[in-house]
């Protein structure tokens, strides 16, 4: 999260993001290299944020426990947000948190389809409801197939997650736990959970190598310079 993205590091725009929305409580979840990361990143924004170390690298369900108990005793909505994913706007966060408070869920999941959705988790339905998310390693030849992603964004109901956690387990081919396997444990439970689609596909883009990299950052190029122009500026 601290490779160079357009002169700052990858996590800035993400964080800015963040604190843009004024949240009660902003924490970041780091593991390796955290005393770095952490240093860095409270020089990235104004926010004040609370630290959370994940000790071992054991999944994102994991990583979602530890960065819950580093709020304490907060009641209400939680939103996750990789630190990978600089392209996503504040509109669409706030429209997000918006839908799924209106439609009263305890977990909404930002989506995306996508024309090659290789490498990303596929939302499952069952007669047009969210069923579960099933991650690229472990979905079948048939779930390949699905292009509506999961954008590893979400909203949920805090009391909810905190529950769903502690029935996560690492049944999967990866031994890990995973965040994803909180909506079938929603599902399962009878909760209402939502997607909402992304106005633009590339706001949920990760970040796994350097090609990803060197395109995310020619799109935020692409990005600044449409706004800079609609701004008057040539």
């Amino acid at each position: 999260v601290l490779h160079d993205l357009c002169g700052r590091p990858l996590l800035a725009p993400i964080l800015e993001t963040v604190a843009s929305l004024k949240p009660q409580k902003t924490v970041l979840v780091v593991g390796r290299n955290a005393d770095q990361v952490q240093q860095a990143a409270s020089g990235m924004t104004k926010a004040p944020l609370l630290g959370a170390t994940q000790e071992k690298q054991l999944g994102t369900a994991d990583a979602a426990r530890t960065g819950d108990e580093a709020l304490a005793d907060f009641e209400g909505d939680v939103l996750i947000v990789p630190g990978d994913t600089p392209l996503v706007t504040a509109k669409t966060l706030r429209v997000l948190i918006a839908y799924h408070r209106n439609q009263k869920a305890v977990a909404t999941i930002l989506t995306a389809t996508l024309d090659d959705p290789t490498g990303y988790g596929r939302i499952v339905r069952s007669n047009n409801d969210v069923d579960k998310i099933v991650e690229q390693t472990d979905a079948t030849e048939q779930q390949r197939q699905i292009q509506e992603v999961n954008g590893g964004i979400y909203v949920f109901d805090r009391a909810a997650l905190r529950s769903a956690l502690t029935k996560v387990e690492r049944a999967n081919k990866q031994k890990e736990f995973y965040l994803t396997d909180v909506i079938a444990i929603l599902k399962e439970k009878g909760e209402k959970v939502l997607a909402k689609a992304a106005p633009d596909p590339s706001e949920i883009l990760g970040i796994n190598d350097r090609a990803q990299l060197a395109h995310v950052a020619k799109l935020l190029r692409q990005r600044t310079n449409a706004t800079l122009m609609q701004n008057g500026v040539t």
